[in-house]
């Protein structure tokens, strides 16, 4: 992929079934404890689609399309742009 030679290897695919690890904060610490907030349970879904997406002018990443019609991008780069239309 591009000058470095290095491909990408696609292994998701449409109606392949993965599970979305919990949404979760914390730990928060006050005086008397500390708090953990629980954004999302841990969730099983199944892939509508999987298409490559722009991130920059010259770079593309994976992106699931869920069947709950959440879009999210796959990647090894600890910082991603937000991309309009994408939810994670």
């Amino acid at each position: 992929m591009g000058k470095t030679g290095f491909t990408t290897v696609n292994i998701y695919s449409k109606g392949q079934q993965i599970i979305l690890p919990p949404i979760e904060m914390g730990p928060i610490k006050y005086s008397i404890g500390e708090v953990f907030q629980l954004f999302r349970k841990e969730q099983e879904t199944t892939i509508k689609e999987v298409k490559e997406i722009k991130i920059s002018k010259l770079i593309k990443e994976t992106c699931l399309v869920l069947e709950t019609s959440e879009k999210i991008i796959i990647t090894k780069r600890k910082k991603v742009p937000l991309i309009k239309g994408v939810d994670g």
